[in-house]
């Protein structure tokens, strides 16, 4: 058996928080995405956290890439406390292997749009770093669509 194989720990297999990574990633879902809570924020997210894929709000150069850091995090988590929106978040599944968390999350609910609610479907796979129990990177493309 490989050595990376024994240090995998499954989400959706034990069902639970026992390994801190997978339980750091679930606590960011919980209080950050689903309670918006800055506080969280701040305790779970390093300083220095570069998101590779964040979900950028007004671009200006939509052709060229953009490094999230802790500062668009905060913007985002303004946009999902705003008294229009009202998404729930879920972590689907998750596993972890040395510094990094692999997850797959789904998020669903309404937004007040031009003139009616439009129902939303998020989903992202990705992975987390985690350094000095902080989430340190993420890597991965979030999907948002209207239904």
């Amino acid at each position: 058996m490989n050595s990376y194989a024994t240090d995998a720990r499954s989400y959706s297999a034990c069902n639970d928080r026992r390994d801190d990574r997978i339980g750091l990633v679930s606590e960011f879902v919980d209080r950050v995405l689903n309670d918006h809570s800055r506080e969280a924020l701040h305790a779970l997210v390093a300083a220095n956290f570069v998101d590779h894929h964040p979900i950028v709000f007004g671009n200006q150069y939509p052709d060229q890439p953009v490094a999230g850091s802790l500062t668009t995090m905060q913007t985002l988590i303004e946009a999902l406390d705003h008294p229009s929106a009202d998404l729930t978040f879920h972590l689907e599944d998750a596993f972890a292997t040395g510094d990094r968390v692999a997850y797959r999350l789904f998020g669903s609910g309404q937004v007040e749009g031009p003139a009616v609610p439009v129902t939303l479907l998020c989903e992202s796979v990705g992975i987390f770093r985690i350094e000095n129990d902080r989430l340190a990177e993420r890597w991965g493309p979030i999907s948002v669509a209207p239904v």
